[in-house]
């Protein structure tokens, strides 16, 4: 931060219009290759090496739509505790934390939420992630609202 003593000195975070989001705004310049801001990863998958649950998994998704399959192939890894999966039975896949939630829903915005529980109403990818999940239906509305935060981050 050079002789600046805090982050909000150089950096200004503020919500998006919509109501979606956040950005972050630089209050002064910065050197070429400097490093602002480091954080670990809330979610992340390597095609590569992925179990063969999630391989096939991406592979049925890259069949439906192979623009959008990384969002519900990152969606499934930003699940919680609080969603009903049964994490045993998917090597590799583990609840994203209570503050790995919140971290999501700071950088990512809020969406509106839809109480329909009609599975009619869920995206095709979400519901062949739910399939593949063997979840119940409103599973499907939780994995398109994070494929859409994903896809914003």
């Amino acid at each position: 931060l050079g002789h600046f003593r805090t982050m909000e000195e150089v950096l200004r975070v503020q919500r998006t219009e919509d109501g979606r989001g956040q950005s972050t705004v630089a209050l002064k310049d910065f050197d070429a290759g400097e490093v602002l801001l480091r954080e670990a990863c809330l979610a992340v998958t390597f095609e590569a090496s992925e179990a063969p649950w999630a391989a096939e998994l991406r592979r049925k998704l890259k069949a439906m739509d192979g623009c959008c399959a990384w969002q519900y192939c990152l969606a499934v890894r930003c699940l919680s505790h609080d969603d009903p999966v049964r994490w045993e039975d998917f090597e590799g896949l583990e609840p994203l934390s209570a503050e790995g939630v919140c971290h999501l829903e700071e950088l990512c915005g809020a969406d509106a939420v839809d109480e329909t529980s009609e599975l009619s109403g869920a995206s095709d990818l979400a519901r062949c992630c739910l399939e593949h999940l063997k979840g119940p239906p409103e599973l499907a509305f939780r994995l398109d609202r994070l494929a859409g935060r994903v896809a914003r981050n």
